[in-house]
């Protein structure tokens, strides 16, 4: 399998399991500000804005090039690849949440995943349950950001959540938080079924994102 970087920049190496890849160079934009339905960033974000390297090493171990500040979307119909990524990003000593519709059971068991927090989106409630409801996820993101620096966070189920919210408001939510990840210098993994929403909205999506496509 290749995996390619569709926008973006930065050097690559090479896992034995995966052949290299060419990374496109033209740069990501800079997100446009998150609309006021959601919650403010916080007072204490220029700082850390600050403090931050402009890079991270994070592809150390990656057959691509993961910055800091960047948001990737996939188009995937289950989490195989987006978490092989997620997976060596936690190697590398850093914090990740996977907000997901499967189980959080199962995460862990099909794919190994023990060092990180999975929440399950999904209406029943229990201690690691989020429901479909865009402010309260905004939240649960938001608060990881603040608390682990240069995290990643995988958040999949984007089709549920377009079930329970008007697709306005999801890019709206998904915009706000670009904006997070490029002040915060973290990282957002979107995996999505490009078959499940229309040409128009995929587009719309990718915008300021960085997609990553497997052969």
């Amino acid at each position: 399998m290749a995996w390619t970087i569709g926008t973006g920049a930065g050097g690559m190496d090479t896992l034995e399991t995966f052949r290299k890849v060419k990374i496109a160079t033209k740069p990501q934009k800079e997100p446009q500000r998150a609309d006021k339905i959601f919650r403010e960033v916080p007072s204490d974000i220029t700082d850390k804005f600050k403090e931050l390297p402009e890079k991270s090493d994070l592809q150390s171990d990656l057959p691509i090039s993961i910055e800091l500040g960047n948001s990737y979307i996939m188009n995937e119909q289950d989490l195989a690849n987006s978490l092989t990524i997620f997976k060596q990003l936690l190697k590398n000593n850093t914090q990740g949440l996977c907000i997901t519709r499967t189980h959080p059971d199962k995460i862990r068991k099909d794919h190994k995943l023990t060092e990180a927090t999975i929440k399950w989106l999904s209406k029943d409630i229990c201690d690691f349950s989020v429901p479909p409801v865009l402010e309260k996820l905004s939240h649960v993101i938001i608060d990881f950001y603040r608390k682990h620096e240069n995290s990643v966070v995988i958040l999949d189920g984007l089709e549920y959540l377009k079930t329970n919210n008007d697709f306005n408001r999801i890019l709206k939510f998904i915009d706000h938080l670009k904006d997070l990840v490029f002040m915060y210098k973290c990282t957002l993994i979107l995996p999505i079924n490009y078959k499940i929403f229309p040409e128009d909205e995929i587009a719309l999506l990718k915008k300021n994102m960085i997609e990553i496509t497997s052969t």
